[in-house]
């Protein structure tokens, strides 16, 4: 099978590309999309399956409060293959890679994602971690609370600072 990866900064990601994301957002989350407003990402990592997009997963570079000490963060967002390419290990590439990326490219400390319940084993699987809450981050209307999973993926030997999480704009 070839396959091929890439990290694309978010300018660069092309129109097609862009749609099929879309598209993917809206069968995989429906509308949970919806119930926020949601940062652009900075970095997409892109894979293909024999020149077919395959899966997904975007980096969002910010500096958040945890426990109030600035940390460098790599906040990771929209993890998703299309059924057709579930299974295949294709995610697990893409947060490979991505791990990679903050870690070697952008020399962040921290690795940082949401997630529902039933992924923390995936991600575990992959090196994260579950921490505690609460997590805050804006929202036209103020600022709102993280309801779900938080993980983090420590990506130098500095230990994470813990809660209270202020992410300092919208989640990713």
């Amino acid at each position: 099978m070839e396959r091929q990866i890439e990290v694309v900064s978010e300018h660069e990601l092309q129109p097609e590309d862009r749609e099929a994301l879309e598209e993917w957002s809206r069968e995989l989350f429906g509308e949970a999309e919806d119930k926020y407003d949601w940062a652009r990402p900075d970095w997409r990592v892109l894979v293909r399956e024999a020149g077919v997009l395959a899966a997904h997963a975007a980096i969002s570079q910010r500096t958040v409060s945890a426990n109030g000490e600035p940390a460098r963060v790599g906040g990771i967002g929209g993890v998703m293959s299309p059924r057709k390419f579930q299974g295949k290990g294709h995610a697990k590439i893409a947060m490979l890679r991505t791990h990679e990326y903050m870690r070697e490219t952008l020399g962040l400390e921290f690795g940082f994602l949401f997630c529902s319940a039933p992924l923390l084993r995936y991600y575990q699987r992959l090196g994260w971690e579950r921490i505690e809450g609460p997590v805050t981050f804006a929202q036209d209307e103020g600022d709102a609370d993280w309801e779900e999973e938080a993980m983090v993926l420590p990506l130098t030997d500095r230990i994470w600072p813990g809660p209270p999480i202020d992410l300092n704009g919208l989640p990713w």
